[in-house]
């Protein structure tokens, strides 16, 4: 034990400006949480009124709030600015000719929406899986 130390029971002690918490599993500065009724607190923890360690109250989370857009369009958290003006999610991108917007791993379809990057598109969202050919009435077929 250090020189000036305190023996928190079970093999364990804390240097000379430091008191035993936890109940002796960990050392804190000493009067950190240290209460009236001469119970101290672990980390998280502070005394109440009564003298009791209760757990610290969590402060409210605030998003940051997001630059505007080139638009004058705030994005909500979790979104990001397209070029040309709007929000989209982050990583996502706009297709310029559709409107639709894709996700990372996919491209443009034909009309609107997004098919898979290897895919072959059919239009409107719709897709075959490579070696496939779309049929006229929807659906696919293995390609000749």
């Amino acid at each position: 034990m250090p020189l000036g130390g305190i023996y928190c029971g079970g093999g364990r002690s804390c240097g000379p400006f430091e008191d035993c918490v936890a109940g002796g599993t960990r050392c804190a500065p000493k009067g950190v949480g240290k209460c009236q009724t001469g119970l101290t607190c672990g980390p998280g923890m502070t005394c109440s009124v009564s003298g009791d360690c209760i757990p610290l109250p969590k402060p409210e989370l605030t998003l940051p709030q997001s630059p505007p857009c080139k638009d004058g369009r705030v994005c909500p958290a979790g979104t990001q600015c397209l070029p040309g003006g709007g929000c989209s999610r982050v990583g996502w991108y706009l297709c310029e000719e559709t409107g639709s917007q894709c996700r990372p791993g996919f491209k443009c379809s034909a009309e609107r929406g997004c098919v898979p990057q290897l895919a072959v598109d059919c239009g409107r969202g719709a897709w075959c899986k490579p070696g496939e050919t779309c049929l006229p009435e929807g659906g696919c077929a293995p390609a000749n």
